[in-house]
This record gives structure tokens, C-alpha cells and sequence, in this order.
């Protein structure tokens, strides 16, 4: 369960330490507002319980490719195995 606190005696926001994945804490400033904090945390820990934090996404920059691309690569890797016309046709 992360923590919420106010990092100085006069701050004005809430801050709030969540625990990573490599079992270290790491403390991120909040909200003004208590709750709207708790919330928060309790939103990012349970994200970063999940693996939802920190994941990098390995096809990101596939996904931003034209299908077209993706086709053309696939029947030019078809002719570099030497697969007959028929056969990447019907591909």
C-alpha cells in the first residue's frame, strides 16, 4: 500500500511513494488534495502491480508501419527463399 504524505511541514500538494517492481520506493508528488492523492497512489501502485509500469511496447514502431510495407516485405522474403511465382501468388 503506498504512503501519502507532505514531503515539507508547508507544502502545498500531497506527495506519495509507491513500491517498483525491484522492490525499491520511489516517492512522486501528488495533489493538493488528500484524497484525489490516495487515489492516485492506490491507481499506480496497483498499475505498477499489474506490469503495466514501466513495459515498453517491442513492436511499437512496426505497428506505426503501412500494412503495405509489411506485405511487400513478406513477398520479398518469400523470392529470397526461392519459392516459385505460383507459390508466392497464391501467398
Amino acid at each position: 500500500m503506498p504512503s501519502v504524505f507532505k514531503a515539507r511541514k508547508n507544502a502545498k500538494k500531497w506527495s506519495y511513494k509507491v513500491k517498483l517492481p525491484d522492490g525499491r520506493w520511489h516517492t512522486y508528488v501528488g495533489f493538493t488534495d488528500k484524497r484525489a492523492t490516495e487515489s492516485k497512489a492506490e491507481q499506480h501502485q496497483t498499475s505498477i502491480d499489474r506490469g503495466e509500469v514501466g513495459l515498453l511496447d517491442p513492436y511499437a514502431k512496426h505497428k506505426q508501419r503501412p500494412l503495405v510495407d509489411h506485405i511487400s516485405d513478406y513477398i520479398a522474403d518469400l523470392k529470397s527463399l526461392d519459392r516459385d511465382a505460383m507459390h508466392v501468388d497464391i501467398t
